[in-house]
């Protein structure tokens, strides 16, 4: 009996320190404050697209596909011939469709209807009246979905700038609250990235200025203000209390 006690007398003595690191380490780590950085910037639209769409009616579905084509390749030279920074395109859509209206309580039967929308996009935003100017001299009606952006790399490297700013008002809030508390901040715990930033802005609806066949002056282009889109970026730092 008297080993037996001895043996857990021993044992007990040796899981006390245990017990007390455990409790002075989960004082340390309940020693914390949460904290949330953040960064509001704005940034100049390096990119913008729009697009023009050529549409045809005619009585036979093969004459309006090729007129409208036609008036397709057209704008889509001339397009070219502007020399667009970065520029891209392709063909948003295509279709042909027969056209009904209901008159006289019937259908009446309007021709076939075809659509050919060509998206352009280019690094050159403020050249996007040029476009427009296009779209005009080639009596196009449908002109729309205009979108001004930043591009990939420019809003990395917004974001990543903003980063760095989060950063320092997440540890400039840490120590304003330790202070309030007589504590000093110690490492950081854990930290988590939030990011707000939007994505492009919806597009907007675009009328194009039809010209006069009359005329043989060609419009003047339409100035297009790129404005300025928000970065907004957000962290989530855990700071341990000294």
């Amino acid at each position: 009996m008297q080993t037996y006690r001895f043996k857990t007398r021993a044992y007990s003595y040796y899981l006390l320190p245990l017990f007390l690191l455990s409790t002075v380490a989960q004082a340390a780590r309940d020693r914390e404050v949460t904290v949330t950085g953040v960064c509001n910037h704005v940034a100049t639209p390096d990119r913008g697209s729009i697009v023009l769409t050529a549409e045809t009616l005619e009585l036979e579905a093969g004459t309006s596909s090729k007129n409208a084509t036609v008036i397709y390749n057209r704008v889509r030279d001339a397009i070219k011939k502007l020399a667009l920074e970065d520029v891209q395109l392709s063909t948003s859509e295509y279709s042909v469709e027969e056209l009904k209206e209901w008159q006289n309580n019937k259908s009446v039967f309007k021709g076939y209807k075809t659509r050919i929308g060509l998206r352009i996009e280019t690094s050159a935003p403020q050249r996007v009246g040029d476009i427009i100017a296009v779209a005009t001299q080639n009596n196009l009606k449908d002109v729309s979905k205009l979108a001004l952006f930043l591009s990939t790399e420019k809003m990395m490297k917004e974001q990543i700038a903003c980063l760095r700013e989060a950063t320092e008002n997440a540890h400039n809030k840490a120590e304003k609250l330790a202070l309030g508390l007589g504590a000093h901040v110690g490492d950081v715990i854990t930290i988590t990235e939030n990011q707000n930033s939007p994505g492009p802005r919806p597009p907007s609806p675009v009328f194009a200025m039809i010209a006069d066949a009359s005329s043989r002056s060609a419009p003047p282009p339409v100035a297009v203000e790129t404005g300025q889109q928000e970065i907004n970026v957000s962290i989530q730092v855990i700071f341990g209390l000294k």
